[in-house]
Protein backbone atom coordinates (compact mmCIF):
# COMPACT_ATOMS: atom_id res chain seq x y z
CA UNK A 1 0.00 0.00 0.00
CA UNK A 2 0.99 3.54 -1.18
CA UNK A 3 1.25 6.01 1.45
CA UNK A 4 1.67 9.70 0.80
CA UNK A 5 3.73 11.81 3.27
CA UNK A 6 3.10 15.40 2.33
CA UNK A 7 3.20 19.00 3.88
CA UNK A 8 1.23 21.75 4.46
CA UNK A 9 1.60 25.10 5.26
CA UNK A 10 -1.08 26.61 7.66
CA UNK A 11 -1.08 30.17 6.19
CA UNK A 12 -2.04 28.63 2.42
CA UNK A 13 -3.47 25.52 2.35
CA UNK A 14 -2.16 22.56 0.28
CA UNK A 15 -2.51 21.29 -3.03
CA UNK A 16 -0.91 18.45 -5.05
CA UNK A 17 -0.97 15.96 -7.70
CA UNK A 18 -0.80 12.32 -6.90
CA UNK A 19 0.30 9.42 -9.17
CA UNK A 20 -2.13 6.46 -8.92
CA UNK A 21 -1.32 2.97 -9.33
CA UNK A 22 -0.87 2.75 -13.22
CA UNK A 23 -2.17 -0.48 -13.45
CA UNK A 24 -5.31 0.83 -13.09
CA UNK A 25 -6.11 1.90 -16.65
CA UNK A 26 -7.97 5.16 -16.16
CA UNK A 27 -9.47 6.39 -13.12
CA UNK A 28 -12.40 8.61 -15.16
CA UNK A 29 -15.61 8.35 -13.02
CA UNK A 30 -13.61 7.16 -10.08
CA UNK A 31 -14.91 9.04 -6.35
CA UNK A 32 -12.34 9.64 -3.66
CA UNK A 33 -12.91 10.31 0.29
CA UNK A 34 -10.95 11.05 3.33
CA UNK A 35 -10.72 12.35 6.72
CA UNK A 36 -7.84 13.83 7.77
CA UNK A 37 -7.44 13.29 11.73
CA UNK A 38 -5.09 13.11 14.85
CA UNK A 39 -7.15 9.78 15.55
CA UNK A 40 -9.80 7.63 14.78
CA UNK A 41 -12.96 9.09 16.23
CA UNK A 42 -11.34 12.78 16.24
CA UNK A 43 -14.55 14.97 16.28
CA UNK A 44 -12.26 17.78 14.41
CA UNK A 45 -11.48 15.51 11.69
CA UNK A 46 -10.73 17.31 7.96
CA UNK A 47 -13.68 15.26 5.52
CA UNK A 48 -12.33 15.71 1.59
CA UNK A 49 -14.86 14.62 -0.77
CA UNK A 50 -14.71 15.20 -4.87
CA UNK A 51 -14.28 18.53 -6.07
CA UNK A 52 -16.35 20.23 -8.86
CA UNK A 53 -12.62 21.22 -10.84
CA UNK A 54 -9.16 21.43 -9.00
CA UNK A 55 -9.83 24.70 -7.80
CA UNK A 56 -12.20 23.78 -5.20
CA UNK A 57 -10.90 21.54 -1.76
CA UNK A 58 -11.16 17.68 -2.05
CA UNK A 59 -9.62 15.67 -4.61
CA UNK A 60 -10.42 15.84 -8.35
CA UNK A 61 -9.36 13.31 -11.17
CA UNK A 62 -7.11 15.59 -13.45
CA UNK A 63 -6.95 12.77 -15.97
CA UNK A 64 -8.29 9.81 -15.46
CA UNK A 65 -6.07 8.13 -18.42
CA UNK A 66 -3.00 9.31 -17.24
CA UNK A 67 -3.74 7.83 -13.32
CA UNK A 68 -3.22 11.69 -11.94
CA UNK A 69 -5.44 12.80 -9.06
CA UNK A 70 -4.82 16.35 -7.45
CA UNK A 71 -5.91 17.01 -3.53
CA UNK A 72 -5.94 20.49 -2.13
CA UNK A 73 -6.90 21.64 1.29
CA UNK A 74 -8.24 25.55 1.92
CA UNK A 75 -6.09 27.15 4.27
CA UNK A 76 -9.25 28.55 6.23
CA UNK A 77 -10.11 24.64 6.80
CA UNK A 78 -6.39 24.00 8.20
CA UNK A 79 -7.01 27.40 10.08
CA UNK A 80 -9.73 25.86 11.98
CA UNK A 81 -8.41 22.61 12.74
CA UNK A 82 -8.32 22.89 16.70
CA UNK A 83 -4.21 22.83 17.45
CA UNK A 84 -2.35 25.95 18.03
CA UNK A 85 1.06 24.31 18.37
CA UNK A 86 3.55 24.96 15.10
CA UNK A 87 3.26 21.54 13.47
CA UNK A 88 0.79 18.28 14.00
CA UNK A 89 0.27 15.71 11.67
CA UNK A 90 -2.83 14.76 10.32
CA UNK A 91 -3.77 11.00 9.17
CA UNK A 92 -6.15 9.55 6.33
CA UNK A 93 -7.36 6.49 4.83
CA UNK A 94 -8.33 7.54 1.33
CA UNK A 95 -10.81 5.24 -0.24
CA UNK A 96 -12.19 5.26 -3.18
CA UNK A 97 -14.86 3.93 -5.46
CA UNK A 98 -15.19 3.11 -8.97
CA UNK A 99 -17.49 3.58 -11.56
CA UNK A 100 -19.95 0.33 -10.87
CA UNK A 101 -17.46 -0.98 -8.08
CA UNK A 102 -17.41 -1.01 -4.64
CA UNK A 103 -15.27 0.90 -2.11
CA UNK A 104 -11.71 0.44 -1.50
CA UNK A 105 -8.93 1.66 0.64
CA UNK A 106 -6.27 2.95 -2.07
CA UNK A 107 -3.69 5.00 -0.10
CA UNK A 108 -2.70 6.32 3.09
CA UNK A 109 -2.23 10.46 3.68
CA UNK A 110 0.02 11.74 6.34
CA UNK A 111 -0.07 15.15 6.17
CA UNK A 112 2.15 17.77 8.72
CA UNK A 113 0.55 20.79 8.48
CA UNK A 114 3.75 23.35 9.53
CA UNK A 115 2.50 27.51 11.14
CA UNK A 116 5.84 29.14 9.06
CA UNK A 117 6.72 32.88 9.85
CA UNK A 118 4.15 33.81 6.74
CA UNK A 119 1.39 35.46 8.15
Amino acid sequence: MTVYRRSADWSVGYYSALRMDTRVPDYTGWTFAATLAKHIGDPDGIALGMAANSSAQGFFVKDGPAQLLTLRILPETLQAYPDASGQFELFANVLATPPGGARLKVFDLILTVVRGPTP
